[in-house]
């Protein structure tokens, strides 16, 4: 059986108070994260920044030829 584990930290503006309820979380496409008690979790801005970024980049290379001249 393979097993999984990930970590993650995420900073929140507010003070959440301790609780012993155990939630899911559902990471996707259409927003950073989703929570089984139904909290939805934008995206940072800095993702979303890079992500456009990396999509100006990838243009570039895919318009450049391969020996490296334009």
């Amino acid at each position: 059986m393979e097993r999984y584990c990930a970590s993650l930290i995420y900073e929140l503006d507010e003070i959440l108070e301790k609780g012993n309820e155990i939630i899911g979380i559902d990471l996707g496409t259409e927003g950073f994260a989703a929570l089984s008690n139904g909290i939805r979790i934008e995206e940072p801005i800095s993702i979303k920044r890079e992500e456009k970024r990396i999509k100006r980049t990838q243009k570039k290379l895919a318009k450049k030829k391969k020996d490296g001249k334009k």
